[in-house]
């Protein structure tokens, strides 16, 4: 069940990119109609987990994924014709709109993001998406959680921005640091954040720093890495987890202050995202690392 959730979640995203383009001229077709059935069926499914889990959609049993839940419903496109465009909050029918508000007060009132101390980034990340993506597409600002939508963005955002590292401006699970992952999450939400909350634009300029010091030389990203002074310092622990040089005998060492490969290995998801997190840090398509990512990319 719990894997089941995050795997109805991210499939309901592809299909809704491959599916169903932002502008399109084709009328529709059987493809287009599947897509748009079996995004429905995918909803219904989100719906059914939430019914049976007491309101809440949860990863493992305990942390929130309702940001991504009330994303796949604001998301849904409005019909199988692609020029019909999305639904957001204000064309859902009543039922789904019930989901989302439940979903959202959720991240309001009973994650650990926002009601606990810990910052856990990926929760703050997610219900940043889900809040901003229901507020601007006509959603009310009181839906009787703790704190209405536009103060729970506020609060959000806030949460980000005093964690996030000093020098790198990116994140760890936590707090400051530069894991990537959670980065992401970090910076998706203060990206959809601006829409409501301009000031969440300046944490998002400093991440760039934290980007290309995570960039190897063949322009993909690492899933995190450590500060160095010379090539000795990235050999010293070879090991994953430690960030430095995950196998040193395809190139590393040490370039503008951290350790970095010749060549990426693993992680895909974060190689294939570089060029989304160089351009949510304001980061123009010309510069050079920005460059070397979509060439990893094409490559």
């Amino acid at each position: 069940m719990r894997r089941c959730t995050v795997n109805v979640l991210l499939s309901l995203v592809l299909l809704a990119i491959v599916g169903f383009p932002l502008t399109a001229s084709a009328q529709v077709t059987p493809f287009r109609q599947e897509v748009y059935e079996a995004i429905q069926r995918g909803l219904d499914r989100l719906g059914v987990i939430q019914d049976n889990n007491g309101g809440r959609v949860l990863y493992l049993g305990e942390r929130s994924l309702e940001g991504l839940f009330a994303l796949a419903f604001l998301d849904k496109p409005r019909s199988a014709d692609p020029r019909a465009g999305y639904c957001g909050f204000i064309d859902l029918p009543a039922t789904e709109q019930a989901r989302v508000v439940r979903a959202l007060k959720a991240c309001i009132d009973r994650t650990e993001g926002f009601t606990g101390s810990s910052y856990f980034v990926y929760e703050i990340g997610h219900c940043l998406m889900g809040l901003s993506r229901y507020r601007v597409s006509g959603g009310h600002n009181d839906i009787g959680a703790r704190l209405t939508v536009d103060d729970a963005i506020v609060e959000g955002v806030q949460r980000l921005q005093i964690t996030a590292d000093t020098q790198l401006g990116t994140w760890s699970y936590t707090g400051p640091g530069m894991d990537m992952s959670s980065s992401h999450f970090a910076m998706a939400g203060l990206t959809a954040a601006r829409a409501v909350v301009p000031s969440a634009n300046d944490t998002l300029l400093r991440a760039a720093f934290g980007v290309r010091a995570a960039q190897n030389d063949d322009g993909g990203i690492r899933y995190h890495s450590k500060p160095c002074d010379d090539h000795a310092d990235c050999f010293a622990n070879d090991t994953t987890s430690d960030g430095r040089c995950a196998n040193p005998g395809i190139g590393c060492g040490c370039r503008a202050g951290y350790c970095r490969n010749i060549q990426s290995l693993g992680y895909n998801y974060l190689n294939s995202t570089g060029n989304w997190f160089f351009a949510m840090a304001g980061v123009a398509v010309d510069d050079p690392d920005r460059q070397l990512s979509l060439q990893w990319l094409r490559d």
